[in-house]
């Protein structure tokens, strides 16, 4: 199916999986985000720490 131009899969009932984009949802974290605390975040700010700590970042490379 095709949900906003892209290619969506739904490998089970309510699970939705967007292979251009490599990403999954379930209906129930769209209905309830906050039973899904994003980690993401949390472990950027950590990487982003830590290579402060060890040195900085690379050329080129973005800090987040």
């Amino acid at each position: 199916m095709k949900i906003w131009g892209f290619n969506v899969e739904e490998p089970m009932p309510g699970h939705f999986y967007w292979p251009n984009l490599d990403v999954d949802l379930s209906i129930e974290s769209i209905e309830h985000p906050e039973r899904f605390p994003l980690k993401a975040k949390i472990m950027a700010e950590r990487q982003i720490a830590r290579k402060q700590q060890i040195g900085g970042f690379h050329t080129g490379e973005m800090p987040f």
